[in-house]
């Protein structure tokens, strides 16, 4: 197509068909890269629902509510994530990253074991950090079967991402596998930090991943450990229920009980199935579309899927959320990456004496 401007008016002088794309609607054209911005007003309203702790993956729901629809927003979630990715790395103070980086290399050198990585971008910013000591990458030779993965936002001074990986030890303790600070939470991050995680954890991959219901980390799990077993949080998915069905919630007060005894109660994939089917009937649900998304993705979550697979007793990422709040004490909203990690030391340290204190109880029982 061949567009000349004649004045005020712009004049179609040639147009081939065959070399033509099909037209988008009005409505669609918000989604093209080059109508795509993020405004001063949006920015504000991003900055302020981020440092309330909320996840980017939630804040395009309030832009859309705020905007009356999706196609109103003008841009997209991944431009959501790139602008607090890009915010993040003007934010983070470089004195900051200096002494972070000084910590691990101190690390590295005086702690056997202690193994870091950190991103840094074409100008020299910082960016995702993970690091495990000595005592994580051992205890993951014995007890990295089974690894709940979870981002939570933790109250440091950036309101970066923090992910511990969490499994379960001889005492049926949480025990932690490393973790990471991270500047968003795409996919592209998401894939860094796990190829990162695996190849200090020797090359070998978990047998089952507990998760969160989000696509940018199940994507991820996808590309890099494509033979891991991924689960779902169930207690995430169940907390949903009378969100997304509050209608019937309030209009049957039975529903609760043909629901959780549908997914509880169930032992076997046929009788899921049948209950699921006749639920839907029951309470006319067929079409809901919440229920289907949730139901394409069963075996992830529903129980009678996952009774042949180990768990090591776990069916939430309760463990990472426990860490998180563990930290909490020890950690204020003022903390500055580099006092983060001195910071998160001593929680570790408190950690590991617990699990010292179990063993001592343990070896004096067994003497009795």
């Amino acid at each position: 197509m061949t567009i000349k401007k004649n004045g005020e008016k712009w004049i179609v002088s040639k147009f081939v068909l065959q070399h033509n794309h099909e037209m988008l609607t009005p409505r669609s054209t918000s989604l093209l890269r080059g109508h795509r911005r993020v405004s001063a007003v949006q920015k504000n309203l991003i900055d302020t629902l981020n440092e309330s702790g909320i996840p980017t993956r939630k804040i395009m729901s309030v832009l859309s509510k705020e905007h009356g629809g999706d196609y109103n927003i003008s841009c997209i979630p991944k431009d959501i994530q790139n602008y607090l990715g890009n915010r993040m790395k003007h934010v983070l103070e470089e004195g900051d990253a200096q002494k972070l980086y000084k910590y691990v290399l101190e690390n590295e050198r005086n702690n056997p074991g202690f193994v870091y990585s950190i991103q840094v971008d074409t100008n020299g910013s910082m960016g995702n950090c993970f690091w495990a000591d000595g005592r994580s990458t051992t205890a993951y030779q014995y007890f990295g079967d089974v690894v709940t993965f979870d981002a939570t936002y933790l109250t440091n001074r950036y309101k970066m991402p923090f992910v511990p990986f969490i499994g379960v030890n001889h005492h049926h303790q949480s025990v932690i596998f490393g973790c990471a600070l991270l500047i968003n939470e795409i996919a592209e991050s998401y894939t860094w930090l796990l190829k990162t995680w695996l190849e200090e954890m020797l090359g070998r991959a978990p047998s089952t991943i507990l998760t969160d219901d989000d696509k940018s980390m199940a994507k991820a799990i996808v590309k890099v450990l494509p033979n891991t077993t991924h689960k779902l949080c169930l207690w995430h998915i169940l907390q949903k229920v009378p969100e997304h069905l509050a209608h019937v919630y309030n209009r049957f007060p039975q529903f609760r009980y043909d629901f959780n005894h549908c997914i509880h109660d169930t032992v076997t994939i046929e009788e899921f199935e049948l209950e699921w089917t006749e639920l839907l009937g029951k309470y006319k649900l067929e079409e809901n579309s919440w229920l289907k998304t949730i139901y394409v993705k069963r075996e992830k979550w529903v129980p009678a899927y996952l009774r042949s697979i180990f768990c090591a007793g776990m069916s939430t990422t309760q463990r990472s959320e426990s860490m998180n709040k563990f930290c909490k004490d020890y950690v204020r909203s003022s903390t500055m990456v580099s006092d983060f990690v001195h910071q998160y030391d001593k929680a570790l340290n408190a950690h590991y004496l617990s699990e010292k204190e179990k063993d001592v109880k343990t070896k004096n029982q067994g003497q009795l």
